[in-house]
């Protein structure tokens, strides 16, 4: 809107002048409670006001902090203020923003809203009762603060101390119990706005009490639904030159300041609103955008913003249209990440995040992308918001199916982690925009550059010789490349991108290489792997060296060490898919249990020399062995029904007889049997049993063949045969006890033979 106008604060007659002394009001939201803005009309021409104040004692502050304290002398005190603003004209809300220059005229304005902050609650709301006229005033003054704060390059530092005091102002009112008060200071949906976009950083929790009792779900959408039209409109349009940039940023800081203080739960109907504001975003981001800046820059319709954006950071000021857009970008792209982040699912925009990503990826493959310039607006939210990671998460949620999407994605990440935050020309000038500094004069300028660009050319070709330095130099003066450090640009050469670089003549590299490498040998670098040896200091210098009659291995020539040859893969892969004795012992409860072979130093032994290990594992172990190989010669005899979860299997006598014997409930049996289903040594395990089962049975055959036919031991050499009965009777001798002689004797030859494997297998292991 259109502020005019002027305004003159007169101290009253017979008094001393000074302010009232202020208090820092303390407003806790009340969520119980809601209010509803309802809108006036204001008059054409605001009569003069007469501010009448009555005042028995009070303690005034100046400005230089000294206090004071007077009495009045009469019963009131007057203070005359002409008309301040006049009738706002038949305009838009933005055309008035964008028209404002600033301030002027209305600081007795702000000045009387920050002497009325500095009033008792009582006497606040009193003096508000008594002249409404005051409301008119404080939503006027705060206008034409919304304005010079929407409308400047950057937003002035210097009013946040009369912002604070139009919060504390509505705070106080609404603490004192009645929101219908301060709404007759912000009427309207637009002061409500005025409000959003003044408020300090500082005082956004205050912001969002307030917000919170004067606005309910239905005032929340109308006002995101009149912000979102109004961009759509400008993203709509096909503007004739540049000046939709300040429109734009004017609008997405309105927009972004209101959506960053509203509620959380007045935005849970507005979830259609936000993603099509997200839409509008990303359309005004990758499109609008870049073709403002092609007509900014003279290139037309069709020329990229990287055709026609050769930005000098030392020339780039605040009244260039590269500044503006610049400021319009990163409001843009704030108010993005903002509405990204207030979405709870991004469904409803897959087609939207397809085409984004189809432009990224377009920009990726070209190369030479700088932050801000020439960028879109997925690689800007992953190089500058913490919310990205969350961000990512919704998109691969959007775009679950489409790999292409998801590669793209990958892309991003990796280029974003590679490269700094914030870095790059664009973010050197909105730095020093911000900071308030001017740009530096040429001369200067020049000498930093060119002392910055060398030590990068001297960093870059001490790790890339084959470049050049005419060549580097050339590939560094390109746009993208400014404002990039020497890792940046390593990396972006190791990548190809190279950007639009013309390769420098012969002459040329010459010429550049006798007169920018001395610096460099000056000031040296840690030189990176040099490819060939160019001399040599020892006993054989003074013989001539060439470098081409040393001999190189194959991998050396060819450049290529990750290969491996075929029967070294071969050798690896069978050691690796071999399996070990001693895992073969971990899964076969029949096996024979590893003995440990160590050297003393390795083994747990007490004072007088004897090991101190617990038997207690080695019985664990023992017991769990016998368990185990009792289970699986119960699965062999009596099958897989055994272990049946069903009542008839639960009680029988089979199951009966493994309970007693394990000590294990139906349970733990049923659930071995399941494990061993899923076993996939299932078979070996069986057969195992079996085999083990099979050598049980013959050793308890022989054994009782042997006690029949051997009698009790007769010293060594074994078991002596039993006498002979009938040999007795008879009278035979001892030649008929030959078979039995026979039979002892090659019982001793397989005990050797037995004895010799054990010894032969024992050995073997403890070399192994």
């Amino acid at each position: 809107m259109k502020v005019g106008g002027g305004s003159a604060i007169r101290p009253p007659q017979n008094h001393t002048p000074g302010t009232l002394e202020k208090k820092k009001p303390k407003l806790e939201s009340r969520n119980s409670a809601k209010g509803r803005n309802t809108c006036r009309s204001e008059p054409s021409q605001p009569a003069p006001i007469i501010i009448v104040i009555s005042i028995h004692q009070a303690t005034a502050q100046d400005v230089d902090g000294r206090s004071r304290t007077f009495a009045s002398q009469h019963s009131g005190a007057a203070i005359s203020t002409p008309a301040l603003f006049a009738q706002r004209a038949p305009r838009t809300r933005l055309d008035s923003m964008a028209a404002a220059d600033g301030t002027s005229g209305t600081d007795a304005a702000h000045e009387l809203i920050h002497c009325l902050a500095g009033l008792a609650t009582s006497e606040l709301a009193r003096f508000t009762l008594q002249r409404p006229d005051v409301a008119r005033v404080f939503a006027a003054s705060l206008n034409a603060l919304a304005v010079h704060t929407a409308s400047s390059l950057v937003p002035p530092a210097t009013a946040d101390r009369h912002a604070q005091s139009y919060v504390e102002i509505l705070a106080r009112l609404i603490e004192r119990g009645d929101p219908s008060l301060a709404r007759t200071f912000v009427p309207t949906h637009g002061a409500l706005v005025d409000l959003a976009i003044v408020t300090p950083p500082t005082a956004t929790p205050v912001l969002v009490a307030v917000l919170e009792r004067l606005l309910d779900t239905s005032n929340a959408q109308q006002i995101l639904t009149g912000l979102h039209a109004q961009l759509e409109n400008v993203a709509g349009s096909s503007p004739e030159d540049a000046s939709v940039i300040v429109v734009m940023r004017t609008l997405a800081r309105l927009a972004y300041a209101f959506l960053n203080a509203c509620p959380a739960r007045l935005l849970k109907d507005s979830a259609d609103t936000l993603a099509a504001l997200a839409r509008t975003c990303f359309r005004l981001y990758d499109k609008t955008l870049p073709h403002a800046a092609g007509l900014a820059g003279g290139a037309g319709a069709s020329g990229p913003a990287s055709d026609v954006f050769g930005l000098d950071a030392a020339q780039v000021d605040a009244g260039s249209w590269q500044a503006q857009w610049l400021t319009c970008r990163v409001d843009v792209l704030q108010l993005l990440v903002l509405v990204l982040a207030s979405l709870e699912s991004y469904a409803s925009l897959t087609g939207e995040l397809k085409q984004a990503l189809a432009v990224t990826k377009q920009v990726l493959a070209r190369g030479g992308s700088s932050a801000l310039i020439n960028s879109t607006a997925l690689l800007d939210v992953a190089a500058t918001a913490d919310a990205w990671p969350a961000v990512r998460v919704q998109v691969l949620a959007a775009l679950t199916n489409d790999r292409a999407c998801q590669e793209t994605l990958s892309s991003i990440e990796a280029l974003t982690s590679s490269v700094p935050r914030f870095s790059g020309v664009a973010w050197f000038v909105l730095q020093r925009l911000a900071s308030g500094a001017r740009p530096p004069s040429s001369a200067p300028t020049a000498t930093v550059a060119t002392g910055v660009l060398d030590e990068v050319v001297a960093a870059v070709d001490s790790v890339l010789p084959h470049y050049g330095v005419a060549r580097l130099r050339t590939i560094l003066a390109q746009p993208s490349f400014v404002g990039q450090n020497a890792e940046m640009v390593i990396q972006r050469l190791l990548e190809g991108d190279e950007g639009a670089a013309v390769p420098a003549s012969p002459a040329e590299e010459a010429r550049a290489s006798t007169s920018h490498l001395a610096p460099a040998v000056e000031a040296p670098a840690p030189e990176v792997g040099r490819s060939l040896v160019k001399s040599r200091a020892n006993v054989f210098g003074a013989f001539d060296f060439d470098a081409s009659t040393i001999a190189a291995s194959k991998t050396a020539r060819t450049a290529r060490v990750d290969e491996l040859t075929p029967s070294l893969k071969a050798a690896i892969l069978a050691r690796a898919e071999a399996e070990s004795s001693d895992e073969d012992e971990e899964w076969n409860p029949f096996a024979a249990p590893a003995r440990t072979v160590g050297v003393e130093d390795e083994l747990d032994l007490d004072e007088d020399g004897r090991e101190t290990r617990a038997a207690s594992d080695d019985e664990d172990d023992a017991e769990a062995r016998v368990r185990e190989r009792m289970l699986l010669r119960h699965y062999v005899e009596q099958g897989a029904s055994s272990f049946g979860s069903d009542a008839a299997a639960r009680r029988s006598a089979e199951r009966q007889k493994l309970r007693d014997a394990t000590g294990w409930s139906d349970d733990l049996l049923e659930s071995w049997a399941v494990m061993l289903d899923r076993n996939p040594r299932k078979d070996r395990l069986l057969a195992a049993a079996s085999q083990a089962q099979l050598d049980d049975h013959l050793a308890t055959v022989n054994a009782a063949r042997e006690e029949k036919l051997f009698g009790p031991d007769k010293g060594r050499g074994g078991r002596m045969p039993k006498a002979n009965p009938q040999a007795a009777k008879t009278g035979q001798g001892a030649s008929k006890q030959a078979p039995s002689q026979r039979a002892a004797k090659h019982k001793e030859k397989q005990g050797n033979k037995a004895r010799r494997q054990g010894h032969d297998k024992k050995m073997a292991r403890v070399n192994t």
